[in-house]
This record gives C-alpha cells, sequence and structure tokens, in this order.
C-alpha cells in the first residue's frame, strides 16, 4: 500500500506539472558520434558516396571485424566479414523503388583450441557463432534484402523480402507489407510472412496482421495493431493500441498491449517549465494479469512482448535542468511493486532505485564530453535474493582530438548477473572500455576498442576477469 501510495503522489505531482513542452530535442544537447559507441563499440559513422550506376547510385561498404576475448581459463578469436550495399531510389511513373542488402559471415580462428582445462570441460566461449559453423561454412546470415516501392502505385507503399517491420511493433520478417494512405489524415497497412531466427527453424511458422495510422486531430494521433500467430504451435492473437496527446505544455501517451489474455497498460509523460527550461518525464507501467509460457512468444527476433512474469506496477520519474552552457543536471526516483511478493522472482521484485547524472559539454575543450552516473538501489528480500542495498556509479567520456581521430573511455557497472554454472545470483559486475577511430580519409576508417569486466559472477578466479579486444576496418565506395 505504501508503494502504491508513493505512485498516486508522483502521478498527482505530475498533473500539477502540467506546463507546455518544446520538444524534448530541443533541450538536449547535441552528443558526439561517437558516444554510441560506449555501448556498441564499432558502430561506423554513416559515410557512403556511391558509384554510378546508369541512372542510380550503389552505395557499398565492406567492414572487418576482428574480436579476442581471453580470461585466465581460455581465449577466443572471432573474424566477421560485413556487407551493406544499397540504391538511391529510381523513379518508376510518379513513384520510386529502391534496394537494400545487409549480410555478414564469419569464422572462427582458433575454434576451441584453446579450452585449458581439456576436452572433457565446458568451453567457456562456446557461442551461437560456433554453432552456426557446425552446420554451414563461413556462417552467413542475411540481415536485410529488400525492395522498396514508393508511390508507385498511388497513393501506397510496398515492401518486400527480408527486412525489419516497423509500424507499432518492429520485428524482422521474410514477407511482404503494404502502406495506404487515405486522404491526409488515415493510413491503413497489412503485413504477412514468416518470422527470422538464426537459431531455429521456422519454416512451418507464419503470421499475419495489419492496423491503422489516424491523425484525429492536429494534437492527437491514434494508432491500432492486430497480429495473428502461429509460431512453435502456438496460435496467439496479439494487439496493441497507442494514443499520442500534444496537451499545454507537454504531450502524453498511452498503450495498450493484449497477447491472449494477458495485458499491459502504458502512461507516458513529458513536460517543460518555459520559465526555466527544466525537463519532466513521467513513466507509469501495469502488468494487470499472470502471464505463463503459453501466452508468450519468446524466441528472438519476432517480438519481445509480455515475457512469462506475475502482475506487477512500475513508476518512473525524472527531472532534467541544464545550467548554463557547460552543465545538464539529471535525477529520477523508480519504484516497482510486485502484486504478489510470493512470486518474486530474479527479473520481477519489489525495489526502490534513485537515480542522477551530470553531463558536461566543452570542459575543458570544446570537443570534450563527459557523463557522470550514480545509482542507488533498495531492493527487497525474497525467494531469490536477500535484501540489497547497494550504489552504483559510471562514467562516459569522449574527446575529437582532431576532424580524424575520436576517443572514448568509461566505466559502467551492470547488477543482477546470473551465474549458470553454479545457479547463483551476483550483484556486481564492472566494466572498464577504452577506444578510438580513425577517418584517414572518405574511403578509410579504422576502430579499435578495449574493454575489461571484473565479475562476481564466477566463485573461481580463472573466469573473474574478461579482457576483450575488438578491431574493425570499414572500406566505403
Amino acid at each position: 500500500m505504501v508503494n502504491l501510495l508513493r505512485i498516486f503522489y508522483a502521478l498527482l505531482l505530475v498533473g500539477v506539472l502540467a506546463f507546455p513542452v518544446s520538444a524534448f530535442e530541443d533541450f538536449r544537447y547535441v552528443t558526439p558520434d561517437s558516444w554510441s559507441m560506449h555501448a556498441s563499440p564499432g558502430q561506423f559513422k554513416e559515410m557512403y558516396r556511391g558509384l554510378p550506376m546508369g541512372k542510380t547510385k550503389l552505395n557499398l561498404s565492406l567492414t572487418s571485424r576482428y574480436r579476442l576475448q581471453t580470461n585466465d581459463y581460455t581465449s577466443d578469436q572471432n573474424f566477421y566479414q560485413y556487407l551493406r550495399a544499397n540504391t538511391t531510389p529510381v523513379e518508376i511513373g510518379q513513384g520510386t523503388i529502391s534496394t537494400t542488402l545487409f549480410s555478414r559471415f564469419a569464422d572462427d580462428i582458433d575454434g576451441d583450441s584453446n579450452r585449458d582445462w581439456g576436452d572433457s570441460y565446458y568451453y567457456y566461449y562456446e557461442d551461437s557463432l560456433d554453432r552456426e559453423l557446425e552446420d554451414n561454412d563461413w556462417a552467413p546470415r542475411v540481415y536485410q534484402a529488400k525492395f522498396e516501392m514508393n508511390k508507385v502505385i498511388p497513393s501506397t507503399d510496398v515492401t518486400g523480402g527480408r527486412f525489419y517491420l516497423d509500424h507499432l511493433n518492429t520485428f524482422q520478417m521474410d514477407g511482404g507489407d503494404f502502406t495506404a494512405n487515405l486522404g491526409n489524415k488515415l493510413d491503413i497497412y497489412g503485413f504477412a510472412g514468416r518470422p527470422v531466427s538464426y537459431y531455429i527453424d521456422t519454416d512451418n511458422d507464419f503470421f499475419y496482421g495489419g492496423g491503422l495510422n489516424f491523425q484525429a486531430t492536429n494534437t492527437t494521433n491514434i494508432s491500432a495493431e492486430y497480429i495473428k500467430l502461429d509460431v512453435e504451435e502456438l496460435d496467439d492473437d496479439y494487439t496493441k493500441a497507442r494514443l499520442e496527446q500534444s496537451v499545454p505544455y507537454g504531450n502524453i501517451a498511452f498503450e495498450y498491449t493484449n497477447l491472449n489474455s494477458a495485458s499491459e497498460y502504458l502512461l507516458v509523460g513529458n513536460f517543460e517549465v518555459p520559465q526555466t527550461g527544466t525537463m519532466v518525464g513521467i513513466e507509469y507501467k501495469t502488468l494487470r494479469d499472470e502471464v505463463d509460457t503459453y501466452n508468450s512468444y519468446v524466441v528472438n527476433p519476432l517480438t519481445y512482448t509480455l515475457l512469462p512474469e506475475n502482475k506487477y506496477d512500475l513508476l518512473d520519474f525524472s527531472v532534467y535542468q541544464g545550467l548554463g552552457d557547460h552543465f545538464v543536471f539529471g535525477g529520477g526516483y523508480e519504484v516497482r511493486t510486485v502484486d504478489d511478493s510470493d512470486n518474486e522472482d530474479f527479473g520481477n521484485r519489489n525495489y526502490d532505485r534513485y537515480y542522477g547524472n551530470l553531463d558536461i559539454i566543452g570542459i575543458p575543450t570544446y570537443n570534450t564530453y563527459v557523463s557522470f552516473k550514480v545509482d542507488y538501489w533498495d531492493v527487497e528480500k525474497n525467494q531469490d535474493v536477500s535484501s540489497n542495498e547497494k550504489v552504483q556509479y559510471g562514467i562516459e567520456i569522449s574527446q575529437k582530438v582532431n576532424n580524424s581521430v575520436d576517443v572514448w573511455l568509461g566505466t559502467d557497472f551492470n547488477k543482477y548477473e546470473y551465474d549458470y554454472i553454479n545457479d547463483q545470483r551476483k550483484d556486481s559486475v564492472r566494466m572498464y572500455y577504452v577506444g578510438g577511430q580513425w577517418e584517414p580519409n572518405n574511403i578509410f576508417s579504422f576502430l579499435v576498442d578495449f574493454s575489461y569486466e571484473d565479475s562476481e559472477m564466477y566463485d573461481t578466479s580463472d573466469l573473474e576477469k574478461i579482457y576483450t579486444v575488438e578491431a574493425w576496418a570499414n572500406i566505403i565506395f
């Protein structure tokens, strides 16, 4: 009851703060391109120039990636080759046609020859690539192979092949999708095909669906989508609806999701105090029905919707404030209450979390970006873990040295990792990393990233410290 009262009062506070919002992007400072590499090293900037091909142009890039992982137990080396290609739109009648290809080939350079504990022991670095190579040399994957027709059929866009469907839901499919524009305010769409998985056979799986997007007024947008799933011998009905509303001094969104008999509700709001430029955010999510394995489809990458879970309420309240040209302060509070504490588990538990950040822009140089982060967790005791109070911190630094060189470094902290070998929960995994990218010209780009993980996941010292080195080379034609 106490936690529910906290949720009520936080929602009431947001109601009191009903003031207009300029777009949140107007407030946020522009971060460097390398910022995303703190989480995903090797994400090169787009530098496509293209090769002329008659009336169209082919944009092509080749990316080679080498990864070394090592610890006191053993090591593993993998090589990946990526090919990205797309054509600029070709005019056909009143519309255009374009194509896209994104594929990958890979190999394990040293296999499992470095299992230092002998062939009879579990190999720590056994991964999905090793499994793929057992069936196919060079482990080929096609992430996208699609064509798009925009307005070739009047007021209609058509996509076919392998692509990421992107309406109210986003997932990868082999099939087709169309969107028809009915006037200035209404779009309807439909799709059908087979889900894509790199790990299981989906030849007998199928799904179809459709939806609409309606701009009811200048400030109100309504969208809804239905999908029929016949996947892994599960016959599911999946529905999602969303209302987006601009209000004085802000905007709100309400979303409803239903998978068979299980329903989830989501409320999101963003507001700004115009006098001070203070940004206020609110998110409230509630799962009103228990979800078991028969109510969910958990195989990547069709959907990550309602996984097996007990009923819960989740509230997140945040405030951000810029100060001058160089500083941004932020902080927030998050609380999760599980409906039945006897059914708490590792991913669904009662907790209170307080978090904050300080971002520094342009100090000590114009191209320096620094972000400090701190979290305080207070997790209630349950059958899965003992009560836990923890302060964690992180720092990210990006520096543009010159027009050709970017460098970054940082440390981050992950809680509640799972030790599969010993069947234990561990609450301390810290990562340190440093990297850089060099672009000598518009054709070549090179990147190196080093990370060190210090973990409590394993009782044996051979696996506590893990080192990873990644090297990327990119060629753009």
